[in-house]
């Protein structure tokens, strides 16, 4: 690989994504009940070492990108407390795991609407599990509502994934 095909990995290793997964994570952090130094350099750690794994020009070690993003973002949830507006920045931190998982740095960006349906489905299934959280009443048939909901968002998401032509026309580069 030649030096311009490897600055331009680590150029398109930091998409658009990256500031706001960065942010939701930090955001995350300094909600949970980890002791503040801990949680921020756990979320700061996991995704600068995400992104630098990333844009690493072997395939092997390049696959395992979302392992420590994935660590720091489950460590953060499991310490989250039970507040609705905690449990939202948790949320939307993983929506934009999400959304940064589906950024394909071997392609090259284009405009903002290339993305934007990607948030469509975590961030349904954010708003579905929050506004369940606290407007569902406390009963065993909340239970079997938010079953429902959850079901008809796993069978949405499987329809769509079938579909990646909905999203976007050009072919994966990684696929």
């Amino acid at each position: 690989m030649s030096v311009g095909e490897s600055r331009r990995r680590w150029r398109l290793a930091v998409g658009p994504t990256v500031p706001v997964l960065a942010a939701l994570s930090l955001l995350a952090a300094y909600g949970s009940e980890l002791p503040l130094v801990v949680g921020l350099a756990l979320a700061s750690a996991g995704v600068a070492l995400g992104v630098l794994l990333r844009g690493v020009d072997y395939a092997g070690v390049r696959a395992t990108f979302p392992v420590p993003v994935l660590v720091a973002l489950g460590a953060t949830a499991v310490f989250a407390g039970v507040a609705p507006l905690e449990l939202l920045v948790v949320g939307l931190a993983g929506a934009a795991f999400v959304a940064w998982l589906t950024d394909d740095p071997s392609r090259a960006p284009r405009a903002a609407g290339r993305g934007a349906l990607e948030w469509l489905v975590p961030t349904l299934g954010v708003t579905l599990a929050w506004a369940s959280s606290f407007l569902l009443p406390r009963t065993t048939a909340s239970l079997g509502v938010a079953g429902g909901l959850t079901a008809g968002a796993l069978a949405l998401l499987a329809y769509l994934l079938t579909r990646p032509d909905l999203f976007d026309r050009d072919a994966a580069a990684t696929i």
